[in-house]
């Protein structure tokens, strides 16, 4: 396991989100606004929708668990996140969900 990204998640908090994270898709259904405590990506830990490896995210909050996903979108975002905690600021965030013109649907999250 190639932790290429990670800040404040221990091994521990990193094996359990791998076996038991929660779907973004919860978070959107419950219109939930989070704290985020953590983030970390790793490297090829998951496999897309063709089948070809690709990295997992995951953010661990305050008090709604993990969240794990493969929204490139939102990866994109998580070098960002961890500056934040870096930076000791306190994140609130809730994830939302759009789609292209073409239709596809994305995820991407929103800092409150």
């Amino acid at each position: 396991m190639e932790t290429r990204v990670n800040k404040n998640m221990t091994k521990k908090q990193l094996f359990n989100a791998q076996s038991a994270s929660r779907s973004i898709t919860e978070a959107i259904d419950e219109g939930l606004i989070f704290e985020i405590v953590g983030v970390a990506v790793v490297a090829n830990g998951g496999t897309s929708k063709n089948g070809t490896p690709c990295d997992v995210g995951y953010i661990a909050t305050a008090n709604d668990g993990v969240f794990g996903f493969t929204s490139n979108v939102i990866l994109n975002h998580i070098e960002a996140l961890a500056d934040m905690l870096d930076d000791g600021e306190k994140i609130e965030a809730r994830f939302i969900a759009g789609k292209t013109k073409t239709g596809t649907e994305y995820y991407t999250i929103e800092v409150i």
